[in-house]
């Protein structure tokens, strides 16, 4: 397994999140979906700049059991996926960070 640094600090803007939500640019998200599955909404793609970054990390492991989906909202790309198509993370401790690519290319990996 190999392991990517995410930002650290007091900057770094972490938040836990347990439930549905939107997400922002340049956000760290500790995700806890030991309870129950997480949808979290991305900026729209109109609203979003290139380079603009967003990071993700499984809270309490349990992504294999209540996954993370990510929504790119209407005609947003995440993944390199279909336009307006939602991403699934279903691995436990996932971490990872998206940047935002332009609105041919939508939301990718740049961490993982």
């Amino acid at each position: 397994t190999d392991w990517y640094p995410l930002e650290a600090g007091a900057s770094a803007n972490w938040r836990v999140v347990s439930a549905a939500d939107n997400v922002y640019k340049n956000q760290n998200i500790l995700v806890d979906t030991n309870s129950n599955p997480v949808t979290l909404t991305l900026p729209a793609h109109g609203s979003s700049a290139v380079g603009d970054t967003i990071g993700f990390l499984d809270l309490r492991g349990t992504f294999a059991t209540n996954a993370l989906t990510i929504n790119p909202q209407a005609g947003g790309i995440v993944f390199g996926g279909t336009a307006g198509t939602n991403g699934t993370v279903n691995t436990n401790d996932a971490a990872f960070k998206l940047v935002f690519c332009g609105s041919a290319y939508g939301w990718k990996l740049t961490e993982k």
